[in-house]
């Protein structure tokens, strides 16, 4: 096995390549791991890159992949450029009236993976003020991609019980490009279902679960 440097340089297998004499060497060039080898040894010192080239599987036996806290967008389909998890608190609103959170649960989680997130958790009404109309959730942890002819346009999976009243149909939640905002309906009905609002009373929950497209 030998490790090939762009600018020319190699060392045959008998020979230990450190990470220091890697980056003296390299700087920013790229390193050619055509044959499975460790850098440095068993245990090499952390190192940096611009560019690592390599063949066949990769494989982590301890540690974790990390990736920076500020994703790097790259225009390649096919490179992952962004992981996170975390937690997220939407508020609700209505047409008209108010609608308040209970604060005690009103925390979701997420998974973002490349462009993909995952939303999963429940909210609680604490109180309502006359609540009609449209329903809203906003908050979203992040923003719905922009695209064409629809394709943003989905829906995410949200159950409700414990209703001021019963609905007919059935509740589902859509993202629209753009924007960081789930758009609560009756569905299965003649016109568009936006007058959910006056079902929410004290003590409603909504469990919503699903993914999304991001930016």
């Amino acid at each position: 096995m030998s490790i090939i440097i762009t600018r020319g340089y190699s060392w045959g297998s008998t020979e230990l390549v450190t990470n220091t004499k890697l980056h003296t060497l390299i700087d920013s060039a790229t390193v050619d791991m055509s044959a499975p080898s460790a850098i440095g040894g068993t245990t090499p010192a952390a190192g940096a890159f611009t560019t690592l080239t390599a063949t066949g599987l990769f494989t982590l036996t301890s540690g974790q992949i990390k990736f920076p806290a500020e994703a790097v967008p790259s225009a390649d389909p096919n490179t992952i450029d962004d992981y996170e998890e975390g937690t997220w608190e939407p508020s609700l609103a209505s047409g008209t009236g108010t609608i308040t959170m209970n604060t005690s649960y009103n925390t979701l989680l997420y998974t973002k993976s490349g462009r993909t997130v995952s939303i999963q958790g429940t909210a609680i009404i604490t109180s309502v003020d006359t609540p009609l109309g449209d329903l809203t959730m906003s908050g979203l942890p992040f923003t719905v991609l922009s695209t064409t002819e629809y394709s943003d346009r989905g829906n995410i999976s949200i159950g409700a019980n414990t209703l001021a009243s019963a609905i007919t149909g059935y509740v589902s939640a859509g993202v629209v490009g753009g924007g960081t905002t789930l758009y609560i309906r009756e569905m299965g009905l003649t016109d568009d279902g936006n007058d959910l609002a006056n079902h929410m009373k004290a003590g409603t929950n909504l469990r919503v679960g699903g993914h999304y497209t991001a930016e």
